[in-house]
């Protein structure tokens, strides 16, 4: 059936769309129909431009050129994490009838539909602050925590990078200066090895840096295609280490002190990887980090400090690779809610390409209209 005749041939009632991906709309397709209360009898998908031949579940998909011969009280169901920007072009265009999906933590689960407010100027004067504060940020000549270090210290942020090596920090380094116009300390000290936690507190202390932030960056991602080999095994042992072991051990050291001061951030990187063999022992390493990471938020849930997961998503970078959909900078301001001075959820997943291209006044509204500021 053409698309024109499904717009023009039905009654009274508002069409139902989703605007969204078509692929995530394939995996929730059952719970949004249960929470909408009816079929949806089309889909829009950025992705998809003057096609009427892509189905997903058996409903038509179309592109957003669609939108101007929609009646302007069709309810538009935006299932997309990054529903900010969509709604607001929608109510640009003069659609009043507008909800969104708020997906559960961590997963492709929708929680609950909710109407999108009408009017997202009255959420008080909330704004991106971070304090006067000091940021650690391991594994942060390069990559993804690169980004984040630059992106901190652009907002008045102290940072301290660190890197594996010598070679790495002097490299990293010169990286961070050139954008931002400003140098900052560093420290060496390879995680894979049991002293580095330990190794890395004695050089705060000896410098009288006192940590506010700690964002859980560094991470390896070791190859475990070869199920015979002794490298299989080994490559368990050293996701562990790096990934899991000494975050806990940096954790547990830092830790203590921001108690003390009662404010503190601490950002565990992980992942939503899934089903990919090769894989496995960062997959189940990560695992491991966000269990510890919910742990930790439910014994510090009323001492000041702030525990969050953030998934970077999957973007082109060493770990990465090339094939990956996403710029490195797409984690920036996402990456950055974890470490906010605002009276941020604790506990709460991040996935920073819910967040990608938005301003930071945009940042604090979307989180204000999530429900993530208390």
């Amino acid at each position: 059936m053409a698309l024109e005749h499904m717009y023009y041939n039905r009654d009274e009632k508002p069409l139902a769309v989703i605007y969204g991906e078509g692929s995530l709309y394939r995996e929730c397709a059952t719970q949004l129909h249960q929470l909408i209360g009816n079929f949806s009898p089309l889909i829009i998908d950025q992705k998809y431009f003057n096609t009427d031949d892509i189905f997903f579940n058996g409903i038509p998909c179309a592109g957003p050129e669609t939108l101007p011969s929609l009646s302007r009280s069709t309810l538009i169901v935006i299932c997309t994490r990054n529903h900010l920007v969509i709604a607001d072009d929608l109510r640009g265009m003069g659609f009043i009838n507008i909800k969104y999906a708020l997906f559960e933590l961590s997963s492709v689960r929708v929680k609950q539909i909710l109407d999108y407010p009408k009017n997202t100027s009255t959420f008080g004067s909330h704004e991106v602050s971070f304090g006067h504060r000091t940021a650690l940020i391991t594994g942060s000549t390069r990559g993804i925590g690169l980004e984040i270090a630059v992106a901190l210290a652009l907002r008045g942020v102290r940072v301290i990078l660190h890197g594996r090596t010598e070679a790495s920090v002097k490299e990293g380094l010169r990286r961070f200066e050139n954008r931002t116009l400003s140098t900052t300390d560093c420290v060496v000290a390879d995680l894979s090895q049991d002293y580095a936690p330990e190794f890395i507190c004695r050089y705060l202390l000896e410098k009288n840096i006192k940590v506010d932030t700690l964002y859980n960056n560094a991470g390896i991602s070791p190859s475990t295609s070869n199920l015979e080999s002794d490298d299989y095994l080994n490559s368990f042992d050293e996701c562990m280490v790096v990934n899991f072991r000494s975050v806990v051990g940096l954790t547990t050291r830092l830790l203590p002190k921001m108690l003390e001061r009662g404010f503190g951030r601490i950002v565990f990187l992980t992942s939503l990887i899934k089903a990919e063999p090769d894989r496995i022992a960062y997959i189940c390493s990560k695992a491991a980090l966000t269990s510890y990471a919910y742990e930790l938020a439910n014994q510090t849930q009323f001492a000041g400090i702030l525990v969050s997961l953030l998934d970077p998503g999957w973007v082109r970078s060493d770990m990465g690779g090339e094939s990956a959909p996403s710029d490195l900078d797409s984690v920036i301001p996402g990456a950055l809610v974890g470490a906010l001075a605002l009276p941020i959820q604790n506990g709460i997943w991040v996935s920073a390409q819910d967040y990608a291209e938005l301003t930071d006044a945009k940042l604090v509204k979307k989180l204000m209209i999530d429900n993530f500021i208390i």
